[in-house]
């Protein structure tokens, strides 16, 4: 869900002609107006303005969450505490990634090109604030213990029928 986020609408608009623009995680701008198919990092980087990427975030978190689960899912180590760095670091990664869409879902803010309050946050920093939760979520599951290995206890040995 993170990686996903990034493509998607981060921040819309209204237009003039009463449809929506929608600018994506990465910049690329669609919906109703006349820069179709353009990238507002263009517009941002010769003006001097810096670039839009919010997508950026939930991309990096989910390119670090992604090989932690599938090393946990594959890996099955011996031990009573076997998954706590990897349940600290997707734990950090979940929180992480649900400030970052909560923040941008709640200020979505302006791009550098529109006026304060006439965009809102489209669906990006909402799927980004719900992967955050998951991961958090299965960072939960595998510091409590859930993943751990059971532990193995040796078969009771029974001397069977002993002549007398």
């Amino acid at each position: 869900m993170l990686v996903i986020a990034g493509f998607l609408g981060w921040l819309s608009t209204a237009t003039e002609t009463g449809g929506r623009t929608t600018v994506s995680g990465f910049g690329s701008i669609g919906g109703d107006t006349t820069v179709v198919g353009g990238n507002l990092n263009d517009l941002l980087d010769s003006s001097g303005l810096g670039g839009y990427r919010p997508g950026l975030v939930g991309l990096i978190l989910g390119l670090i969450a992604i090989p932690t689960g599938i090393a946990v899912a594959l890996r099955r180590p011996a031990g009573g505490r076997a998954f706590r760095a990897a349940g600290v670091l997707l734990a950090v990664v979940g929180v992480t990634g649900l400030c970052w869409g909560l923040l941008r879902g709640f200020v979505p803010g302006t791009a550098g090109v529109l006026s304060p309050g006439d965009s809102r946050a489209a669906a990006g920093p909402w799927l980004t604030a719900a992967g955050g939760l998951l991961v958090f979520l299965a960072a939960g599951w595998l510091l409590l213990g859930r993943a751990d290995p059971g532990r193995v206890e040796p078969a009771p040995s029974r001397r069977g029928i002993q002549p007398g």
